[in-house]
Order: C-alpha cells, then sequence, then structure tokens
C-alpha cells in the first residue's frame, strides 16, 4: 500500500468533545445545588412555623417539654425533675392567668391600629386591609375575634 493509498478516517467520524458542554454540566450542578438550598431552606421555615404555632395553641405542654429539656441539660434525677415540672406547671397556670388579663387590651389595641390604618386607605385599599390582617389573625394570633370593619367616612 503506498502512501496515496493510505485510508482516510471518515468524515462521519464523532468529533472531539467541546469544552461548552463541561461548562454546561458544570452549571446545571451549580443550579441544582442551589435549587437544593432554596427547598431546604423553605422546608426549613415552614417546619419552624409549625413548631411556633403549635407551642402558641398549645401552651399546656410546656412545663413537660421546658422540664425534659433541663433534665437533659442539667442531668436532673428522677426526684428533681419531677419538682421543676411541678414548678413550671405551676407558673404556667399563673401565666395563663396574666394573659387573661392582658387579652382585652391587646385586642383593643389591634382594634385600633386597624381603624386608624383604615382611616387613611382608599375603599379598595381598606378591602385589601381587612383582608391582610384578618389573615394574620388566622395565622398567628389563632382565634382572637376580627375587628369590627371600619364604617366608612361620610362624604
Amino acid at each position: 500500500m503506498s502512501e496515496s493509498e493510505v485510508v482516510q478516517p471518515a468524515a462521519s467520524a464523532v468529533p472531539p468533545p467541546r469544552r461548552k458542554s463541561q461548562w454546561l454540566t458544570a452549571l446545571l450542578l451549580v443550579a441544582v445545588f442551589l435549587c437544593g438550598i432554596i427547598c431546604g431552606a423553605g422546608a426549613t421555615a415552614v417546619a419552624a412555623v409549625h413548631i411556633v404555632r403549635h407551642a402558641i395553641l398549645h401552651p399546656e405542654g410546656h412545663p413537660e417539654r421546658g422540664a425534659r429539656w433541663l433534665k437533659s441539660r442539667l442531668n436532673l434525677t428522677d426526684q428533681q425533675f419531677e419538682q421543676v415540672r411541678k414548678i413550671l406547671t405551676e407558673q404556667n397556670a399563673e401565666f395563663a392567668g396574666i394573659r387573661g388579663e392582658v387579652r382585652p387590651r391587646i385586642l383593643e389595641c389591634l382594634k385600633q391600629t386597624n381603624e386608624k390604618v383604615a382611616k387613611i386607605l382608599r375603599p379598595e385599599q381598606q378591602a385589601k386591609w381587612r383582608t391582610l390582617t384578618r389573615r394574620l389573625r388566622e395565622r398567628w394570633l389563632l382565634n382572637l375575634p376580627e375587628s369590627p370593619a371600619p364604617k366608612p367616612a361620610a362624604p
């Protein structure tokens, strides 16, 4: 076989990989990583809100949780644990009384705030304001009665 007869590779041979695909792969990996961070942060925020709302809704569980927390941190004996739990239960009852005394003042203050803000808003803003405050009450203040709708200003 002479040099002129040397078989040249076919034009359809696979070209070597391009560098762009390496950058694209790296970019996709970074994007997947960032999506994971965002999803993890969102799930953490949802879990934190759930935990806080549960603690607000169920204050009767605070003494037991607090006593268990102290037992693990302070290495309490069973007798100390029971004494601490009893103290925390008594204090929780006292806190409930204080919350009952303060609650009417809080409700009145919220009502006044709603009315003051509503007075400076246009009618369509007032509707949105009432929706926003209702959602906040439902989510965080848990079963507090709604303030009466503000009376429209006389023309």
